[in-house]
Formats: structure tokens, sequence, C-alpha cells
């Protein structure tokens, strides 16, 4: 199955979507980078993908019913899940922002998000491989 290939830069917002009808278990990144750097996160739904939250440089903005935390007023301090154990339908596609300041999820600890607290490139070309299956 194809992958997807985004350039980024630090800040930029990009949107993931599955490569075949639905995410699997897990979808990989991989910079091309000299570094080798390479994660994965959790996006079948066993472990929460919630909007807000910050899986390594992944910042998830937007999936399912939940739109960018940024365009809802700031009094309201709800965050947004996507999906979880008690709602299992997986999201049609990710709005993700990248951070190079990475940060450790709290919803997906390490043996679900290899993502994890680290600093990341400011400029990367990452390729992602949505087809991990359980």
């Amino acid at each position: 199955s194809e992958g997807q290939t985004f350039d980024l830069n630090d800040g930029d917002v990009f949107t993931l979507r599955p490569s075949g009808d639905k995410f699997g278990a897990e979808t990989d990144f991989e910079w091309s980078d000299s570094e080798g750097n390479d994660c994965y996160i959790h996006t079948s739904c066993s472990a929460p993908l919630v909007a807000g939250d910050r899986i390594g440089p992944f910042e998830i903005l937007e999936g399912n019913d939940c739109k960018d935390p940024q365009d809802i007023p700031q009094d309201i301090t709800n965050e947004c899940v996507i999906c979880d154990k008690s709602n299992k339908i997986r999201p049609e596609f990710l709005t993700i922002k990248y951070h190079s300041d990475g940060l450790n999820s709290d919803y997906q600890d390490e043996s679900k998000a290899s993502c994890r607290s680290s600093t990341y490139p400011e400029q990367a070309t990452i390729e992602s491989e949505g087809q991990t299956f359980d």
C-alpha cells in the first residue's frame, strides 16, 4: 500500500489519511534524514486519540467529530476525544500539527506510541505508512 510523504517545517499542519479504508492499529512515521528517526502512534482507538494531545512531534488537531481546539473559545477547556475504547469508530482522517519539540502523550503511553518527548528536525520530510495490521 502507498504511504504519504509530507514536507514539513516546525508549526506546519497536515492531513493524514489511511492508505486503506481505515487506519491500522499503528501509523508509522519515518524521517528521510540522516538520523533515520522513526516512530508510530496508535490509531485503532484502543488507546485514546484526543484533539489537543501531543504525541511526540505530532499535535492532534482534528478527526471524526472533533475540530481544531484553536477554533474553540478559550473558556471551553474540555479536550475532544476523537475515539477510544468506548467509541471505536476509527477516524477517516487526522489533522496534525508538526512540532520540533516533541512531548509525551497524555493518553498514549510508550506501549502504544513510540513518538515521545524529544527534539525533532525543524525541517523534515516524513513518510507515513498507515497500514500496520493488528
